[in-house]
């Protein structure tokens, strides 16, 4: 029970209602999830769901999409635990004074899978194979790989990054670069906030090399301003999924340059003199709204912007194939029971628990069994276990590639 004496005092009528209240006013935390207006994605949705009489991973009998690549990928998990890492989906919270701190657990037995670095290689080749684009991953020499990618890139050409965020840091990001009229672009794609340029010390030595040796007017970085990631664990999925789509997307940078929602200029002093560096804060495409988790965000979304079609196209007899924004949502919306547990200035005679129904984009973890399976397939050696010959080269061909920069 809160007393009189505690430091937030709010006089209503039920300890639950004062617990919602503060959660309420918990702002952005340092942690990589923020929980801005927590419980306004534990509104009651009463839309209808087909069940089913038997389900792996969820209560109630409520399945998951593609349940039988998950099995297949767990069990190739099982064999394989260099493939990567299975982690449960509890999200953490903590209040900027520290008197809150709230978990919130997920009542189901579907883990997040974290892919490791062979992994990565294996769905870049995959991706490479299937819809002929690049994405690499940078852990080493990440300002120099990232100078020598964009200063050789030819005219019209575009590729993906996934990049970490700090060297003492766990979250990646995912970047473009590309050169359209003779112009060099630099594109975050983070999935979180707050996490810019000026934070990113990869990313402000990269742009300031190629500032130094193209001008600030042919260098341009951009990068957007919203969080669509909620979990813990899936911003190595989310990277490659947004930059599939964004890389097979025609003319996707023109419209973000073009969509620009804040331009401003900041001073960088090098050894010789100072620089003025442009950035743009641009929106993020709808297009790219797959991997959403941000619930408030979707539920902001307009009649118009869910009818948006997922894959762009010229092709007008594909158009009507096409899936819209609201069409991949009614296939992945699930509505998961969590358990969110408050403890007040994380003392255990304060904590109470509050269960809760909560409508869940479950693209995202899905999508990570799915990349794996098929993935695993270029490097299996046919008894369902990793053929190392084939894993070292392409963690060598796409995983900070040091040969490419002879080339």
């Amino acid at each position: 029970m809160i007393n009189n004496n505690t430091a937030i005092q709010i006089n209503l009528r039920s300890y639950n209602t004062i617990t919602e209240a503060n959660i309420k006013k918990i702002s952005m935390v340092s942690s990589k999830v923020a929980y801005q207006k927590l419980d306004n994605n534990f509104l009651e949705n009463t839309t209808k769901q087909k069940t089913a009489i038997k389900s792996n991973f969820a209560k109630k009998n409520l399945v998951f999409p593609y349940e039988d690549i998950l099995c297949k990928g767990l069990k190739i998990i099982q064999e394989n635990p260099s493939i990567g890492e299975l982690k449960e989906d509890t999200r953490a919270q903590v209040s900027k004074d520290h008197s809150f701190y709230t978990t919130i657990t997920f009542k189901h037995t579907l883990p997040i899978f974290q892919p490791s670095k062979l992994t990565m290689a294996a769905i870049s080749h995959h991706y490479k194979q299937k819809y002929h684009i690049n994405i690499y991953i940078l852990t080493e020499n990440i300002t120099g790989l990232l100078y020598q990618f964009a200063k050789q890139l030819n005219e019209g050409q575009q590729l993906g990054v996934i990049t970490k965020f700090c060297s003492d840091n766990k979250h990646v990001i995912p970047i473009i670069l590309s050169k359209n009229n003779q112009k060099t672009y630099i594109v975050l794609l983070d999935s979180l906030t707050g996490n810019n340029e000026l934070n990113n010390y990869f990313i402000s030595d990269t742009y300031l090399k190629l500032v130094e040796e193209l001008g600030s007017n042919n260098c341009h970085l951009l990068h957007t301003d919203i969080q669509r990631q909620k979990d813990d664990y899936s911003c190595i999925n989310d990277s490659f999924i947004v930059l599939k789509d964004a890389l097979t997307t025609p003319k996707l940078i023109t419209s973000y340059f073009n969509s620009s929602k804040i331009n401003y200029t900041y001073q960088l002093n090098t050894t010789n003199n100072k620089i003025n560096c442009q950035v743009s804060v641009v929106e993020f495409p709808k297009i790219l709204y797959k991997t959403m988790q941000n619930k408030q965000l979707l539920d902001e979304l307009t009649t118009e912007e869910l009818q948006t079609n997922l894959k762009q196209s010229t092709i007008i007899e594909l158009k009507a194939q096409q899936k819209t924004l609201q069409q991949h949502l009614n296939e992945y919306n699930r509505i998961i029971e969590v358990e969110k547990k408050i403890m007040i200035e994380r003392c255990c005679f304060n904590t109470k628990t509050v269960k809760k129904n909560w409508q869940i984009n479950s693209y995202l973890q899905v999508k990570g069994y799915r990349m794996l399976v098929k993935s695993f397939k270029l490097i299996d050696n046919s008894n369902g276990k990793i053929d190392q010959a084939k894993a070292e080269l392409l963690v060598k061909t796409y995983a900070n590639p040091e040969h490419m920069l002879s080339n």
